[in-house]
Formats: structure tokens, C-alpha cells, sequence
């Protein structure tokens, strides 16, 4: 009875597993059942999911996260075992192997953070990369690391910080700090001013190719090469004697345009005066 319990539930779980996979809205496909323990660690584990799926990615760039709800869950950090990652861990339970765009050793300080690149001739967005990053990382380091991912010198990359809302505000982008102000290079991602958390969006550029604004900046300039911006307007405060002859003048101009509507009424075929339009504010 014991044996006939436990074969009913793992096959609920393969149904379930292969529903997903059918499922074209699920990011997930079933691939193989694996027999591990919860002593193993997360490097043994990723090498038991290597020896079962020869074309998924090495150890190095493999991810190990939980599925719950069908959906991705927590992540698995690699100096833990697989018990330890997974307090009450049990049978037929399912995990998430996710290939990653850079050599990865996640820990208790790791972030999950949305990487963008910034196409600034295009202004256009990259899809995101979701990167695993060690929250203590240092500015310089991060440079590097984007740097070596998009094959640019580090000293050449610019980062920012986006709230979500701003990835779809790409007019925006080109305006926000890439002068990476109030940052030094020791600055932590944890740090001010980025204070970053798993979940956040950060994007990169490559700082020598100029953002079409600036072009279309230095297009205005002329001959001369210095961009002058258009005078701005002085706001005037009103008097109280000015406040009471402007208001004088709009109503004698909307007097005479009653008196022009009543005369064109009693004149057949004369077309109405053109719509009251008050003088302008001073």
C-alpha cells in the first residue's frame, strides 16, 4: 500500500512536470528525474544535472533555483548543501536550472539584479540579463565585469540605476546621471547611492558613443559651436489696480462681442463675428 501511495505520487508529479512543459505560457520543460541527497553540495548537485542533460550548460554557468507554483523560486546558494538550501526537503520535489551569461558562485550576499545595456545612436533597450552579483561588489568591479560581458574596456562603461516605471520611459534615459555622480570607485552596490536589492534594474553604456540628443545639440549651435538656449520668459506679479484694468478689458472685449452676435442677427447673410478671444495676459 506504502509502495502503491508513493508510485501515485510520483506520478502526479511527472503529470504535473509534463503539463508545464506543454504548457507554451510556462518558461519550463520537464527533463529528467534525478536522485540526489541532502548532503550533496550544490557543485555535486550541478554536476548530476550535467551527467543527466549533456547539452545544458556547465557547472560554472548553471543556476539552481526552486520551482514553486510554477513559477521560479528561491536560489540556491553554492555553499550550502542541497538540505540546507532546502529545509524539509522530500521526494519529488522540483528545481530550476537556469543557464547564466557569466561565471557564477552565488552565497547569502547575492543579488538577482536586471542588467540593461544602452544603445544610445538607437536609443534603445537590450533585453534584460539577469545577472548574479555579490551585493558587497565595488563600482570599479561591476565596471569590469559588464565590460568583460559586453567586450568594452571597464574604463569606458557608465551605470545607472533605473526604477522600473523608467525602462519605458526610453526619452528619459539619455537624461539620467551616467556621470556617475557622488560615486567612487570603492562605492558598494549596497551602498548609497544605489542601495541595491535583488529584483533592482541597473544600465550600462558604452560611454564614448554620444547620445543623438547631443548631436542634434551641437547641430543647433551653428557656426559659431556655442548652444544658446531660447530666453526664458520673466513671470510679472500683478497690481491690484492692473489686475482690476485687466479685468475691465476683458469685459468690455466680451461686451462687444454680445453686441456683435445681437447685430448679426437682425442682418440676414452676415456671418457672425469670430469667436471672443480675450487679450492676452500681462
Amino acid at each position: 500500500t506504502s509502495s502503491e501511495a508513493k508510485d501515485t505520487k510520483k506520478e502526479k508529479e511527472e503529470k504535473k512536470c509534463k503539463a508545464a512543459a506543454d504548457n507554451q505560457s510556462i518558461r519550463f520543460a520537464f527533463v529528467k528525474e534525478l536522485y540526489l541527497k541532502g548532503s550533496m553540495t550544490m557543485l555535486q548537485v550541478k554536476t548530476a544535472v550535467k551527467e543527466a542533460y549533456p547539452s545544458g550548460p556547465t557547472p560554472q554557468y548553471m543556476r539552481i533555483r526552486q520551482l514553486r507554483n510554477e513559477k521560479l523560486g528561491d536560489l540556491y546558494f553554492d555553499d550550502k548543501t542541497l538540505a540546507k538550501n532546502r529545509p524539509g526537503l522530500r521526494d519529488f520535489e522540483s528545481i530550476v536550472v537556469q543557464a547564466t551569461a557569466i561565471p557564477e558562485v552565488t552565497t547569502s550576499n547575492t543579488l538577482l539584479i536586471n542588467v540593461y545595456r544602452w544603445h544610445p545612436q538607437k536609443q534603445e533597450l537590450s533585453k534584460p540579463v539577469e545577472m548574479a552579483l555579490n551585493k558587497h561588489t565595488r563600482a570599479s568591479e561591476l565596471k569590469k565585469i559588464l565590460g568583460e560581458f559586453a567586450d568594452l574596456p571597464p574604463a569606458e562603461v557608465r551605470i545607472v540605476k533605473a526604477p522600473g516605471f523608467r525602462l519605458k520611459e526610453l526619452s528619459y534615459i539619455p537624461h539620467m546621471p551616467w556621470g556617475m555622480h557622488n560615486l567612487k570607485e570603492g562605492t558598494k552596490m549596497c551602498n548609497k547611492p544605489w542601495r541595491c536589492r535583488s529584483g533592482d534594474n541597473l544600465i550600462f553604456k558604452d560611454v564614448r558613443v554620444k547620445e543623438i540628443i547631443e548631436e542634434q545639440k551641437n547641430s543647433v549651435a551653428g557656426a559659431s559651436g556655442v548652444y544658446t538656449p531660447a530666453p526664458e520668459r520673466a513671470i510679472k506679479i500683478l497690481s491690484p489696480e492692473e489686475i482690476e484694468e485687466r479685468d475691465r478689458k476683458l469685459k468690455e472685449a466680451e461686451e462687444k462681442y454680445l453686441k456683435g452676435v445681437t447685430d448679426a442677427k437682425e442682418k440676414d447673410g452676415v456671418p457672425p463675428p469670430p469667436a471672443f478671444a480675450p487679450p492676452p495676459v500681462l
